[in-house]
């Protein structure tokens, strides 16, 4: 279907999961340089979102090129594995549920950071939840092979 073609063309990576290499910035071997290249892949499609939007953890893993690793998404969000000025609250789950926000500095910053960029968070039983339909980004084709351009530089050149 559409999600292979699109798998076919960004997963410069490979199509299984990875799992993580001992923990928290244990990036030793090949599948270390794995995670490492998945979580500057992730870097660089987190600062794509554009503000006022909000990206799924599932689409941000399909961008990085490794389509069932949304859990790595907020793995890698939570312990600070993308890099600097990643704007990590603008990253929900599949429902729109803010997931993350216990790992913010308030348990309400996550909401409180998208409402300064006009994305509206409504109270459900399960937690703050945000209208995909309305905020989440519809990121392009174009935006995608952009992307995958972009993984193709050298760490140095992004």
């Amino acid at each position: 279907g559409r999600n292979e073609s699109v798998r076919s063309r960004f997963c410069g990576m490979g199509t299984g999961t990875q799992g993580f290499a001992g923990g928290e910035g244990n990036f030793s071997g090949w599948k270390g340089i794995m995670q490492a290249e998945f979580y500057r892949r992730m870097g660089i499609v987190c600062r794509r979102i554009p503000r006022g939007r909000v990206a799924t953890y599932g689409q941000i893993a399909l961008l990085c090129g490794k389509p069932r690793n949304s859990r790595q998404v907020g793995y890698g969000l939570k312990m600070g594995l993308a890099g600097e000025d990643v704007p990590a609250h603008r990253v929900v789950n599949s429902q729109g549920i803010l997931s993350g926000a216990a790992y913010f500095e308030t348990y309400d910053l996550q909401k409180l950071l998208l409402a300064e960029e006009g994305v509206q968070a409504v109270w459900t039983p399960k937690g703050w939840q945000v209208d995909l339909g309305r905020f989440g980004w519809k990121n392009t084709f174009e935006e995608a092979e952009e992307l995958r351009a972009e993984f193709l530089k050298a760490p140095a050149e992004a």
